[in-house]
């Protein structure tokens, strides 16, 4: 009888390892939520969902495979309880009940094939519940809503890459500057180009650098007033965005029914969410332009305080420089005494009282020359105002001298002479290389024509989105 009780304790052990794994798997509260859910109402959905092709299937006939499973184990079970009864009680033989067992033995081990079919049913439905809460979040949900609306990808990517400008933290699927950064970046190279110091260039050239960079900033200025009012008209959609996504998450938990029941008027609001913020994709384009200008600003800043400030005012210092002073000042003195025009003011000079104890000559001339130049303080300016202090400047080095001679000719002479040393100077501030941010030149290129680059995308950005 050994044979007969070591089979009865297999069968026994196999009837016993099936109904705890199958009842184990009915209790999974995920899986209890099945049964309540008519798959009928959803055939809108289901084929954009991709759940397992024999999902109606298992819902229906799990319950009832597993309710026939366990009548069979009880069954068995009995079966056992019998021949262990009839064997306790001599009521079988040994050849009989060795018979009985292996019959027993067989049965049980033939479960093995509806335990196979009630683990794929189970697993189909838990493995649907899964993929069906995955859609619970944004990325998932916007290629459910593609699928669903039969949309093109564009509106979705697009729009999502509108949503990410205005997002506060950043994210792998992002792809584009947000606009605070582009906002904070820009304030950081503000900040740079006004801080460039100047004051050890004459007043006339500090001036000239000044008003170049002041002018660039004014491109500074149109990308802070490009991220205002891209965030104000981004920002609606942004936060209806941020609502539907918190909405969504917290339906992660929710019976399996109410989230297929939300799902087709979520997809529909998503998608007009997306398609709005598309509308405002143009505002990338307006980002990557930004971009280019804050790169520009960064090289303006680099050739200027790195190259430009140095070499300027070592040409100012060297002696023949045509941005000396002194040489041009030599020069103008030069041409003031020469030829017979100079011969003519020579003569009449000597006729006139200068209010001097000695009359005015060409060293004289150059060195007032020089020093209005060095020490012009005003450069640029159109008003009757700015025009009369320029005027009165000039007037406070010769105010000592006759009118009209030799007044008004050493007037007119000042006049030019500082126009033409402002020329100068603003031509080697054009035609100055530009350099990288090591202070290195950066090989083609010049300041004159990365100032009008830069005025020429500032423009671009005004141009209404």
């Amino acid at each position: 009888m050994e044979a007969v009780q070591k089979s009865i304790q297999k069968a026994g052990s196999i009837l016993s390892i099936a109904k705890n794994e199958i009842e184990e798997r009915l209790r999974n509260p995920k899986l209890k939520l099945w049964p309540s859910v008519n798959l009928d109402l959803y055939d809108e959905i289901l084929p954009c969902l991709a759940l397992p092709s024999d999902i109606r299937d298992c819902q229906k006939k799990y319950q009832s495979k597993a309710k026939d499973f366990f009548a069979n184990i009880e069954k068995w079970k009995n079966e056992i309880g019998s021949l262990e009864t009839d064997i306790k009680h001599n009521q079988i033989s040994p050849q009989q009940a060795l018979q009985s067992a292996k019959a027993i033995e067989k049965g049980a081990t033939n479960l093995g094939k509806d335990i196979k079919q009630i683990r794929h049913m189970t697993e189909c439905l838990l493995q649907s519940d899964e993929q069906i809460r995955n859609l619970m979040n944004l990325e998932a949900m916007m290629q459910f809503s593609k699928a669903l609306m039969n949309e093109k990808e564009i509106t979705f990517n697009e729009g999502f890459q509108v949503s990410c400008l205005l997002q506060e933290n950043d994210t792998p699927q992002c792809q584009e500057v947000r606009l605070s950064d582009l906002f904070t970046t820009a304030s950081a190279i503000d900040e740079k180009l006004k801080n460039i110091d100047v004051s050890n260039l004459p007043k006339i050239a500090g001036d000239i650098i000044s008003f170049h960079v002041s002018t660039c900033r004014l491109a500074i200025d149109e990308i802070k007033y490009f991220v205002e009012k891209s965030t104000n008209h981004i920002n609606h959609e942004q936060k209806n965005l941020v609502k539907f996504t918190e909405q969504f998450e917290v339906l992660k938990d929710a019976p399996i029914d109410t989230i297929l029941k939300t799902l087709a008027p979520a997809a529909e609001s998503l998608y007009i969410i997306m398609f709005k913020l598309q509308a405002h994709v143009a505002v990338i384009e307006k980002i990557k332009l930004s971009m280019v200008l804050i790169r520009n600003l960064n090289q303006l800043h680099a050739t200027i305080k790195n190259s430009l400030i140095e070499e300027m005012g070592q040409k100012i210092t060297a002696q023949q420089s045509p941005l000396n002073p002194y040489t041009l000042a030599y020069k103008q003195a030069s041409d003031y005494f020469m030829g017979l025009p100079g011969m003519i003011r020579s003569f009449k000079l000597m006729f006139k009282n200068l209010g001097s104890s000695s009359r005015l000559n060409q060293e004289e001339l150059t060195g007032k020359i020089e020093d209005c130049v060095s020490s012009c303080n005003m450069y640029f300016g159109a008003k009757k105002s700015d025009i009369s202090r320029m005027e009165k400047y000039i007037d406070g080095y010769l105010g000592q001298y006759s009118r009209p001679f030799p007044y008004d000719g050493l007037f007119q002479l000042m006049k030019t002479t500082l126009a033409d040393y402002g020329d100068r100077l603003e031509k080697y501030f054009h035609t100055f290389p530009l350099s990288s941010g090591d202070g290195k030149k950066a090989g083609a290129g010049t300041l004159g024509k990365l100032v009008d680059k830069i005025e020429i995308r500032r423009e671009n950005l005004k141009e209404p989105l």
